[in-house]
């Protein structure tokens, strides 16, 4: 069964990190070697990607707790 943080992932999250990597090669260029001044721009990037991460993280764990108390029984329900 895939959970619907899965699906948000693979659609609007992946859609989010298409637009950053098109920002990312426009900034950067497509030829081989360093950019200079771009160091700020990578950090930023890389803190973006790493909250879409979280957030997918977030929704799987919520996902699961959702699923746990399903399956429990009354007492553990509390």
């Amino acid at each position: 069964m895939a959970s619907t943080a899965l699906a948000d992932w693979e659609t609007r999250a992946a859609a989010r990190l298409d637009q950053l990597l098109a920002m990312h090669l426009k900034a950067t260029g497509d030829k081989p070697g360093r950019r200079w001044g771009t160091t700020h721009f990578n950090r930023g990037l890389m803190v973006i990607l790493v909250s879409q991460f979280q957030a997918y993280c977030r929704d799987l764990h919520d996902c699961a707790v959702r699923e746990h108390v399903k399956a429990a029984v009354p007492g553990q329900k509390q």
